[in-house]
């Protein structure tokens, strides 16, 4: 698991200060009506880093707890670019042009989705990234994993 304070950093580097290292943020472009998806969507992609781990612990008694903490951190920063940064936004974009697709070729006027066209990215963006946090939040339940852990070592000493 990464560590709490490199999920609290990469989140205040990402979140916070609306920045990044490593990606171009510009070169993304701007949906109109996702940014509670957004929002929703990097809140799951945080469950995600926190329970990666970003580092085997074998090279945690390697190296010094500096080192190992600044490691950490620059893997943690550059995975959540990767997933809220490019993963997100392609699929922001894929769902854009393809309700544009479709709605186009079922004979909605282009006048019509213009004005409506946040409403309906938001929509559906939003349902997408809650659906993305329902399965992140029950994919990396800590208490459910722990009482799996303890439903299995039962048995064991029950012997």
């Amino acid at each position: 698991m990464a560590s709490p304070i490199v999920v609290l950093i990469a989140s205040f580097v990402h979140f916070g200060l609306r920045s990044s290292c490593f990606l171009n943020i510009e070169r993304f472009t701007h949906i109109p009506g996702t940014a509670y998806a957004g929002h929703i969507a990097y809140c799951a992609l945080l469950h995600f880093l926190y329970d990666m781990e970003l580092m085997p612990t074998r090279y945690q008694r390697r190296m010094s707890w500096l080192a190992y903490f600044l490691i950490e951190l620059v893997l943690g920063i550059a995975v959540m670019e990767v997933f809220a940064l490019w993963l997100w936004c392609n699929v922001e974009h894929l769902c854009h042009l393809g309700l544009q697709h479709l709605l186009k070729r079922y004979g909605m006027t282009p006048q019509f989705y213009q004005e409506w066209e946040w409403a309906i990215m938001g929509t559906i963006m939003t349902a997408l990234a809650t659906l993305l946090w329902i399965n992140a939040f029950e994919a990396t339940n800590p208490s459910e994993k722990l009482r799996q852990q303890q439903e299995t070592q039962k048995p064991q000493s029950a012997n």
